[in-house]
């Protein structure tokens, strides 16, 4: 035997060795392990029996040793391949129990560089799963510290990184503290999801749509745009638009969390069109917008008195014989979960100025006198024909049904939907535009605002006529808080909470001062320099 690299001659003690090694059936403790392990490679791989079995029991010591370098080496350079799938299958189990009971900061680093080595996936989340299992009593920013600190800033296998988003529990952590209030969350979520690869960013594009109102949109948007994905990266997927499919058949209720959800939902895919979309620019008169309004509102039976300013931003539109008004672009008004803001303004703006036209409105500006006419800029859909005919289609079958079947007619239309054989766009412009239905047409909620001191006279007025008197208590929160004597009964409504039964009977009772006359439920109150109401019509 000759030793590449080297002559027998030269060298007769190393002769002696390799004789007494071979005649002990390759006994590795005769000869040292760095020249004996490649050895036993090489003559595993021309064909000798008792050096494959020897050399896979080296293999398997050295990955039972545990020692992440080594195994980070053996896998790397491919050494599973020596082993048929049902001793993979032994070991990658053996291997596993031993992770399993490590401290959780080991354990994670040992599964990514186990799944290195082309393992099936079935073997690898059993073991996952225990992983997960073992942080469920960990806080969000526990897990997310954790996952952080080993991989975000480290190589590791998008083997690993699938599978480890595919288990529920993970999946639902970075999900909860993407779509959560709190920044710090927010931002390691984003970190995480980076630093992974492709794998974390098609998650990120998945999940943002519902991510998009509750983080700050412009910091959203930034930190997407720093990812430097190119712009087919952004581009609707089947899986983005099966999760929010999925998301609309869980809402079972009609609320303001769902109906938030919803325009999460919209903000986002609005997004993702602010990016792709062929933007053009439509310039209106100044002096045309009013009669744009009288020509919308008369087809609506809508008796109104228009309020002018500088700017669009100051217009308001305030109904006859009412006290309330709609402000044209209102400001990000933040209530528990749901809000509104300059994109459902300028959706209602589309309506009334460019209705007839398959476009997104995304800006307005200009028109600071008679001469300075209105900039929109927008975003042509071009919806084609089988694209018109599904929206026309879920349309009409969600037009005239009572809401407890609502939920079931919704569900199967979608489900028909995803398996049609409309391009992902084409998919996804159909969900742009059925959520656009169901928010601002099929169950449109409004938001009517309020002046303090009308707010206050016209409760006292109310109670003036039954001989009572009201004091207005000072609240450092959102609180509404009012005393009516001489019973001196103690009103509280706090804008916070849902479902409350003190709550509810000041929202009846604010329905009887402010809209004695209209049908209408009150689902909120928002107290800002103004109130706000947010009112559905029942």
């Amino acid at each position: 035997m000759v030793l590449r690299g080297g002559r027998i001659s030269n060298d007769p003690d190393l002769l002696d060795n390799l004789q007494v090694w071979a005649e002990n059936n390759y006994n590795t403790r005769l000869l040292l392990s760095n020249l004996a392990f490649p050895l036993l490679r090489r003559l595993t791989e021309v064909g000798d029996p008792i050096a494959r079995k020897v050399f896979k029991d080296e293999i398997i010591k050295r990955i039972l040793s545990y020692e992440l370098n080594v195994i980070r080496f053996l896998i790397g350079e491919g050494y599973f391949k020596y082993f048929d799938s049902k001793e993979i299958e032994i070991l990658i189990d053996e291997i596993g129990q031993g992770i399993d009971k490590m401290p959780i900061q080991n354990a994670i680093r040992y599964l990514n560089i186990i799944a290195g080595g082309n393992i099936e996936d079935r073997l690898l989340i059993k073991h996952i799963n225990t992983f997960a299992n073992r942080i469920e009593k960990f806080s969000n920013e526990q897990v997310l510290d954790l996952l952080n600190k080993n991989f975000g800033s480290t190589f590791g296998y998008s083997n690993f990184y699938r599978l480890l988003l595919e288990n529920s529990n993970l999946s639902r952590i970075l999900y909860d503290s993407l779509t959560s209030k709190q920044y710090d969350l927010q931002n390691k979520t984003i970190h995480f999801l980076r630093c992974i690869g492709e794998t974390g960013i098609k998650y990120l594009i998945k999940w943002f749509p519902f991510a998009v109102r509750r983080f700050n949109a412009y910091n959203f948007q930034e930190l997407l745009f720093k990812l430097k994905i190119c712009e087919a990266t952004l581009d609707p997927c089947l899986e983005m638009i099966e999760f929010i499919v999925y998301q609309l058949i869980l809402g079972r209720r009609h609320d303001l969390i769902d109906y938030n959800r919803l325009m999460e939902v919209l903000d986002g895919i609005r997004f993702l069109y602010k990016v792709s979309l062929p933007r053009d620019f439509i310039e209106i008169p100044a002096g045309l917008l009013p009669s744009k309004f009288n020509e919308y509102y008369k087809k609506r039976n809508f008796d109104y008195d228009f309020y002018g300013g500088d700017a669009i931003s100051q217009f308001k539109i305030q109904p006859k014989n009412n006290d309330y008004y709609y402000d044209l672009v209102q400001e990000r008004l933040p209530i528990i979960d749901f809000t509104r803001g300059q994109n459902d303004a300028y959706r209602e703006l589309k309506k009334i100025l460019l209705p007839e036209k398959d476009l997104i409105m995304f800006q307005i500006a200009g028109g600071w006198d008679d001469d300075d006419p209105y900039g929109i800029s927008v975003g042509s859909l071009h919806l084609s024909d089988r694209t018109k005919k599904w929206i026309k289609k879920i349309k009409l079958s969600l037009e005239h049904l009572e809401f407890k079947k609502f939920h079931k007619t919704l569900m199967k239309k979608l489900r028909l939907f995803l398996v049609d054989d409309l391009s992902h766009e084409e998919k996804l412009k159909v969900l742009y535009c059925v959520l656009d239905y169901l928010i601002y047409e099929r169950f449109p909620i409004e938001i009517r605002y309020i002046d303090i001191d009308i707010f206050n006279k016209k409760i006292k007025d109310h109670y003036k006529k039954l001989n009572c008197s009201v004091r207005f208590e000072h609240s450092s929160d959102q609180d509404i808080i009012f005393t009516v004597y001489p019973e001196g009964k103690l009103f509280s409504y706090r804008p916070d909470v849902v479902n409350n039964n003190e709550n509810n009977q000041v929202l009846q009772l604010f329905r009887q001062i402010f809209f004695p006359n209209e049908n209408v439920k009150i689902l909120n109150i928002f107290k800002i320099i103004k109130y706000v109401f947010y009112v559905t019509k029942l």
